[in-house]
C-alpha cells in the first residue's frame, strides 16, 4: 500500500507542467468541485424539498440554489433560511445530472466534514449571498429613522 502511495506521489509530479511546479495560480489548477458531488450523493449528504429543507434548517452546512431561480423566490428562500449560507451555482439540469434531483432549484447539504469541502470550493466559483442581499458588499440603504 505505501508502495503504491509513493508511485503514485512520483508520477503525479513527473507529469506536472512548469507553471504546476513553479507555483502556478491556484484558481487554474483547482479541480472542479463537481467531484464531490458522487460522493455526497452515495452519502445522501444531499437534501431536496422545501418543506424538509425548513425541518433540517439547523442541521445544514448551506444551501445551493441554481441560477435560474427568481429574483422575488430567491428573497424568499433567504428570509425563510436565515443564518444558514446560501451559494448561487448551477442550472437546474445540472442538479439533476449530478443529484438525480427534477425540477429541483435549492438543495441543502447536511452538516459533515464533505459538506463542508464541497462548501470551501464551491465559495470560490459560486457566488455568495446574504440574507436579503449578495455579499458582494455593503447594503447602501439609508438608515431609518424613527419617530419619538
Amino acid at each position: 500500500m505505501i508502495l503504491y502511495y509513493a508511485h503514485r506521489v512520483r508520477s503525479t509530479s513527473k507529469h506536472m507542467n512548469n507553471a504546476q511546479q513553479v507555483g502556478g495560480d491556484a484558481k487554474e489548477d483547482r479541480p472542479p468541485v463537481e467531484r464531490l458531488f458522487p460522493f455526497v450523493r452515495r452519502a445522501r449528504l444531499a437534501v431536496a424539498g422545501e418543506p424538509l429543507l425548513l425541518k433540517l434548517r439547523k442541521h445544514l452546512h448551506f444551501l445551493l440554489v441554481t441560477e435560474d431561480l427568481s429574483p422575488k423566490r430567491l428573497e424568499h428562500v433567504l428570509r425563510r433560511f436565515e443564518g444558514v449560507p446560501v451559494l448561487q451555482y448551477m442550472d437546474v439540469k445540472d442538479v439533476e445530472a449530478h443529484f438525480d434531483f427534477r425540477n429541483t432549484k435549492m438543495v441543502g447539504f447536511k452538516k459533515s466534514a464533505l459538506a463542508a469541502s464541497v462548501y470551501r470550493e464551491l465559495k470560490h466559483v459560486g457566488r455568495r449571498l446574504q440574507s436579503g442581499t449578495e455579499s458582494s458588499g455593503p447594503s447602501q440603504e439609508a438608515p431609518v429613522q424613527r419617530r419619538k
